[in-house]
């Protein structure tokens, strides 16, 4: 067609002459020479100029540039990264085949499709890329790496029973696999000794990767380490972190299990949630000293969230972030009161408290100067005290929300 209509313009009465022994191309040459055009600048700028050659060179300059800026949006995000990537093992999926677009040799962009598979239903609703072996499928790292819906730019994944994301080879990225095909929930019990001379037992869970970054976990008042953390690691585990939880010198069967630390005591000593402030740095010492670690996160849970305030002012540059989860105070932290020191803490911090507790005045007034302080106070409901508004067989609701709040924060410190 494209020769007919350049025939019909430069050699109306190009018909008569087909069965000549010339083709179309013989044709269409001869019709240029005729026309007095040979190929100059001058003669290729007057055709131009006779079809609006500038304009359709400015459109086509305008497309071009459209499209370098579409293929480096698209090698950003499923290229360049941080990215999720789902391999693929029964993957059955839907998509509009007239829509998908090349990217170079990494594979094919679908902007919308519904993948499922062992692990679960990816939903698209902004572009993901199959790699061109087929195998795996690429989105943008997700905004929640943890719970059985993760959510990332522009799709939906709802994670099935039995399966986790867990980190990638690069900083920030992310894949799924089977949860016992990558973490142990086993932790193997360590022990240590403080200055004046007390034994604190512990729990390390070394994930599975010697290098991940590490969370100091201590528990709240009567209670140990394995039961009030115990349900919660296998969470942190899966979202790639190692965790250390410990028996502090002030504790008990609070949820179950005993506190090795105490029951190690002789002639039953009496200490203040303030004297456990010492466990908590020999915790902290022991972590670089044994567990090859120099920054942690601190984890402070009822008494002990109050004391974590302290340890980031005290080691601030051993101490990457806070989250302290109901943070006690008044007369049982007499000397030990976390106010002061949240003032003083200079590494990032978040409180978590259940939305029943703000409703004391002493409670409210503390959230109140944490967040005239400049720290985010996250209130949980439904929830209850401490670290145990994350398990849901103590809060019996949802407590997909203020996991999601937790990771939210931890994924702001990579």
């Amino acid at each position: 067609p494209a020769y007919g209509l350049l025939l019909d313009e430069l050699a109306p009465g190009w018909r008569s002459k087909i069965g000549s022994g010339k083709d179309l191309p013989d044709l269409l040459a001869d019709a240029i020479s005729l026309a007095g055009i040979d190929g100059t600048d001058r003669d290729l700028d007057r055709l131009a100029d006779r079809y609006d050659g500038k304009t359709l060179m400015a459109a086509e300059d305008e497309r071009a540039a459209g499209r370098r800026e579409e293929l480096a949006d698209m090698r950003r995000r499923f290229v360049e990264g941080p990215t999720l990537t789902l391999d693929f093992v029964r993957m059955n999926v839907e998509f509009d085949p007239g829509s998908v677009e090349a990217l170079d040799t990494h594979g094919s962009v679908y902007p919308a499709m519904r993948l499922t598979d062992d692990w679960g239903v990816l939903t698209v609703t902004d572009g993901a890329l199959i790699k061109t072996d087929w195998r795996s499928v690429v989105v943008p790292a997700p905004v929640n790496p943890s719970g059985t819906i993760i959510e990332g730019e522009g799709y939906t994944l709802e994670v099935v029973e039995g399966w986790t994301l867990v980190r990638g080879g690069r900083e920030g990225d992310y894949g799924v696999g089977r949860t016992q095909d990558f973490v142990s929930d086993e932790p193997e019990e360590v022990s240590f000794s403080t200055p004046d001379g007390i034994t604190i037992f512990g729990d390390y869970y070394a994930g599975r990767d010697s290098t991940a970054p590490m969370i100091l976990l201590f528990h709240q008042g009567a209670s140990n380490a394995r039961a009030e953390y115990g349900p919660l690691a296998p969470r942190l585990l899966a979202a790639g972190y190692r965790l250390l939880a410990i028996d502090a010198r002030r504790g008990g069967s609070r949820f179950g299990g005993e506190n090795r630390t105490v029951a190690a005591l002789e002639g039953d000593p009496e200490f203040s949630y303030c004297d456990c402030y010492t466990d908590l740095v020999a915790a902290l010492q022991y972590a670089s000293e044994k567990l090859g670690t120099e920054d942690v996160i601190v984890w402070g849970s009822s008494y002990s969230a109050a004391l974590v305030l302290r340890l980031a002012v005290d080691y601030p540059d051993r101490i990457k972030a806070v989250l302290a989860f109901s943070p006690a105070s008044g007369e049982p932290m007499a000397g030990c009161e976390p106010e002061p020191y949240a003032e003083r803490t200079k590494v990032p911090v978040l409180i978590l408290r259940p939305a029943r507790e703000l409703e004391l005045d002493h409670v409210a007034a503390q959230a109140a100067e944490f967040e005239d302080m400049g720290l985010p106070v996250y209130v949980a409901d439904p929830a209850v005290h401490a670290s145990s508004m994350l398990n849901p067989e103590r809060v019996k609701g949802d407590v997909e929300p203020a996991w999601a709040r937790v990771f939210s924060f931890l994924q702001t410190l990579e």
